[in-house]
């Protein structure tokens, strides 16, 4: 047994003067580790802080790195495929940190660093600030981690020292998702009208694509309460989504024509959950006073404009559609009447914008 040297064109053996003995990683490591102490340069230091490296346990070993720095993460959000959503804020008054990656499992994470949006974080600095000797409050990120699954055991944050030792960081389980993921990864971010495009392209776009695309594929539980008896076979359906302003119901309704409205379909769309009673108890009223049959569709979570048109496109049965506002009151009777014959009178045109459409969609 012994060393042998290898070169291009050459081949040194160096044979052992003594019996080897085969040395246990850990015996091997504390006399590596007194080597390295001794010895001068910047890479005996690197590997020291290699060597210094501990796997993660389940704990936080921040507090034991050997530079002052502080991290915390507020929340974690999954985005999908496109990856994952980390915010949370970082003081490094040395600035000590070579980079900071997300860990699950055997996954890891691209740099923090390499698409995120620095924020600032009074609270922070007056909590650490006058300790840690720091004064500029944006410290807090929020990250975006293109292609990291946040699932499975043991996720953390590996944070990595110029000096070679790592410290590690547990991370929240992920839990937001829709409308609330959404603006939580909106919140707090402040740009400057230069900043917008790449901040969204970079960190902000990708995540927030992918969250909303996963909350408009989710089934939209909802239930429909009739008031009087709709026509079964209306000419046209109006769609009208109902958030905040409940009493626009009555408003509106005093300015609808019943002989009119009997020929078409009205549908409510309340996409304000926590006020279900009081419209419920509201429409009863408004039927009672008014007596044109209209439909509520009541949704288990708010959607959003858009989204809660299509719940209530989903269940109209007329020839025609009009999308309504809440606040929007008619001036005269027959303007519903009006605007179906405009199209009845029309059908070409209105055909050769459909296919305008179709074409422009496919392209």
């Amino acid at each position: 047994m012994g060393l042998e040297v290898r070169a291009p064109s050459q081949r040194l053996r160096l044979p052992a003067t003594r019996p080897l003995a085969h040395l246990r990683e850990t015996d091997l490591l504390p006399r590596v580790r007194e080597l390295l102490h001794v010895a001068d340069g910047a890479q005996s230091t690197r590997l020291l802080g290699l060597l210094s490296r501990q796997p993660y346990t389940g704990h936080d070993t921040l507090s034991a790195l050997p530079a002052p720095v502080e991290l915390d993460v507020d929340v974690v959000i999954r985005a999908g495929e496109a990856g994952a959503v980390v915010i949370g804020w970082m003081v490094d008054p040395t600035d000590a940190v070579a980079a900071i990656r997300a860990r699950a499992g055997g996954a890891r994470s691209t740099p923090l660093a390499a698409s995120w949006l620095r924020r600032d974080r009074a609270d922070v600095i007056e909590a650490v600030g006058e300790r840690l000797g720091v004064s500029n409050p944006r410290c807090g990120f929020t990250a975006f981690l293109p292609g990291f699954k946040a699932d499975g055991g043991r996720l953390h944050l590996e944070i990595e020292l110029k000096t070679g030792e790592i410290g590690h960081k547990r991370l929240p389980t992920p839990v937001l998702t829709g409308h609330a993921a959404i603006k939580r990864v909106l919140e707090g971010i402040v740009l400057a009208p230069d900043e917008i495009e790449a901040a969204f392209d970079q960190v902000l776009g990708p995540p927030l694509i992918a969250i909303n695309r996963a909350r408009l594929a989710r089934p939209r539980p909802h239930a429909m309460i009739d008031f009087g008896t709709p026509n079964p076979a209306p000419v046209c359906s109006v769609i009208i989504p109902l958030y905040g302003r409940m009493n626009f119901l009555h408003y509106q309704m005093a300015f609808f024509d019943p002989a009119e409205m009997a020929k078409h379909e009205l549908v409510y769309v309340l996409d304000d959950p926590p006020r279900k009673r009081e419209l419920l108890d509201l429409a009863h009223s408004v039927y009672r006073i008014f007596g044109i049959p209209f439909r509520v569709l009541t949704l288990e979570e708010n959607l959003g404009f858009a989204p809660a048109n299509n719940v209530g496109l989903s269940e109209t049965r007329g020839e025609y559609i009009c999308f309504l506002n809440s606040d929007v009151m008619p001036e005269r009777a027959g303007w519903l009447d009006a605007m179906v014959q405009a199209l009845r009178d029309d059908r070409r045109c209105c055909r050769n914008q459909c296919e305008d459409l179709v074409r422009s969609l496919m392209s």
